[in-house]
């Protein structure tokens, strides 16, 4: 195996019938100043680990000085007179089950990382929020999102991370200790001013490992795990913020003053620690008051919600949502008006997946999908959803603005993003768990003789009614026949 540049070695060694290859290791030779490693960029297991043992043991028989890490991610080991290669030939004796890769001059953690292909190294991080004020300690499926240490209601030491982070003497044993909140974070204790998103997630070994090596490598796991905060705070986004009160938004997660923080703890090979960089070059930030949250978000919704996000929803639409709940809240910190609304009305073409569906048709079908079985929401909603998609053709088509139609932009997009809302909220309270599911809902409803009324009251002259069945309608008709989307799962 050739990888970046690096020479692979084989085990050559004897081998019983027992031995077979179960890992990648990296070997960096001793030197005048320093002991030799044997590293490797995984867990080992159990099996693993008692060969580990038995090498070591082999190693001390050949005259070696060796001693596994306590952390179990390598050995360490020195020979008076030690010789490279006569030493790699020791190695491929001690451990025949694995395949040992030389640095040849690459940096080591670039060589794990290349060890590692596309394995995962579970990690909790923790990531700060600016602009959000949190009275209280939230729980949202898999995701917690601490308060902040004030020395009142919350002192430090009921602070789930309070003594791992403190390092300021003396602040363990006084009782009204609170942190200073910087934009810059100089210590540990400072995490703990703001408001903490704590998530376990799997992030591959290669950025874990790349971030060890360079500057870039860092931007990239802080953005990587960042990304995945910001998606959790969406939940909070979805129930307490609106287009109509922008000033009320929490900041970007990580974010604060001028760099971006995370506090990684792999369970595996690296050491834990705070990272600081700046893995974008452009990002929006709250220059107002932020969003205040003093009650526990409420069940229902947003609990499913938080359960498609952590993965552990049966729902075979749990993407489509996801994808859905990311428009939504990363459109709030779109610097465009304009581009906010057409990323929000993609997601809901996108989530209802109209398809060839135009015009009279494309209107019945998403005000069907928002309206959750309700006649008179779909009455409400037609002429809404027709001024919403007229705006749309306009922007497109015609190059035009908000400003140049006269609309006020943070009435438009609230009154579209609360489009998208309804057409997950139908998914979720319908327990829609299918593609299958969701389409024949729509379809059950736009038969119904309330909805065919509403639409014979439109006055079009493309759909077919009545619908007693929507195989009256060509158009519904071949969206029906069309294929894979509506087979059942």
């Amino acid at each position: 195996m050739q990888s970046h540049g690096i020479q692979s070695i084989l085990p050559t060694g004897k081998k019983s019938t027992l031995d077979f290859i179960t890992m990648n290791a990296l070997l960096v030779h001793p030197t005048s100043g320093a002991s030799g490693n044997l590293l490797w960029p995984l867990p080992p297991s159990d099996a693993d680990l008692e060969r580990i043992r038995s090498g070591v043991d082999y190693m001390r028989s050949l005259g070696y000085w060796a001693s596994p890490f306590p952390e179990r991610d390598g050995v360490t080991f020195n020979k008076e007179g030690y010789e490279p290669s006569l030493g790699l030939t020791h190695l491929r004796e001690a451990f025949t089950f694995m395949t040992i890769e030389e640095t040849k001059g690459a940096h080591a953690y670039d060589v794990l990382g290349a060890l590692a292909l596309d394995a995962t190294i579970t990690t909790t991080y923790l990531v700060p929020v600016d602009s959000l004020l949190l009275y209280e300690t939230l729980k949202l499926g898999r995701t917690t999102i601490h308060a902040p240490v004030n020395g009142e209601d919350i002192p430090l030491q009921l602070h789930s991370w309070g003594t791992a982070l403190c390092d300021v003497p003396g602040a363990d044993v006084d009782p009204n200790w609170a942190p200073l909140r910087k934009k810059s974070f100089s210590s540990l204790a400072t995490l703990l001013s703001y408001p903490l998103i704590e998530r376990r997630i799997e992030i591959p070994a290669k950025i874990l490992y790349a971030a060890k090596v360079s500057v870039s490598g860092q931007e990239r796991l802080i953005d990587y795990v960042a990304q995945d905060a910001d998606r959790s705070l969406d939940l909070l986004r979805w129930q307490f913020c609106s287009h109509k009160r922008l000033e009320y938004l929490p900041g970007k997660a990580g974010w604060v003053g001028e760099f971006c923080y995370a506090y990684v703890v792999p369970d595996f090979g690296l050491r834990e620690g705070l990272l600081g960089a700046k893995p974008q070059v452009l990002r929006v930030e709250n220059n107002w008051l932020g969003l205040e949250v003093d009650i526990s978000p409420d069940g229902g919704v947003i609990s499913a919600l938080a359960s498609i996000f952590d993965g552990d929803s049966n729902n075979a639409l749990s993407k489509e949502i996801r994808s859905a709940l990311r428009s939504i809240g990363q459109a709030y910190y779109l610097v465009e008006p304009e581009a906010t609304f057409l990323s929000l009305v993609y997601a809901i073409d996108a989530l209802c997946e109209v398809g060839d569906l135009r015009g009279d048709h494309q209107r019945a079908w998403v005000c069907a999908a928002a309206a959750n079985g309700s006649p008179e929401r779909f009455t409400d909603l037609r002429p809404q959803y027709e001024l919403l998609y007229s705006l749309r053709n306009r922007l497109v088509h015609g190059g035009e603005t908000f400003s140049s139609l006269g609309k006020e932009p943070r009435e438009v997009n609230q009154l579209v993003g609360s489009i998208l809302s309804a057409v997950i909220e139908g998914i979720l309270s319908r327990d829609c768990l299918s593609r299958r599911d969701f389409v024949d809902a729509i379809l059950a409803d736009l038969q119904r003789p309330e909805y065919v009324d509403a639409i014979n009251q439109w006055g079009s002259s493309h759909i077919k009614c009545p619908l007693s069945s929507l195989m009256d309608d060509k158009t519904f008709a071949k969206v029906i026949e069309r294929g894979s989307t509506y087979k059942k799962d």
